[in-house]
């Protein structure tokens, strides 16, 4: 079989018979035929189900990575205050050992 899409049309390798592509029927192997409008109704409805599938992964992406985002984010809050504590702690410790020390001298 070979299909011209230029023209829309088919034509059978072993007897030369031309058609239109929209005039094919297809047949399962249990008998049952199909119409050109039915597969093609079939395939835009896996093209659409396919299309709806790659949104959703992106989205799904797009929130991952702002999920990890926040993840960072709030850890890098975390530590800083946690070192911004330490620093005020070691401050404030410096700071009486110094006073501690300049009453002893002075």
């Amino acid at each position: 079989m070979e299909l011209d899409p230029d023209k829309r049309e088919v034509r059978c390798d072993g007897c030369a018979t031309v058609w239109g592509v929209w005039q094919t029927n297809f047949q399962c192997l249990c008998g049952r035929q199909f119409t050109a409008d039915e597969v093609d109704n079939a395939v835009r409805e896996i093209i659409a189900a396919a299309a709806l599938l790659a949104r959703v992964i992106e989205q799904n992406q797009q929130m991952l990575g702002e999920i990890r985002r926040m993840g960072n984010d709030s850890a890098r809050s975390w530590l800083m205050k946690v070192v911004e504590g330490v620093g005020s702690a070691l401050g404030t410790g410096l700071g009486h050992l110094v006073g501690f020390l300049a009453k002893l001298l002075f």
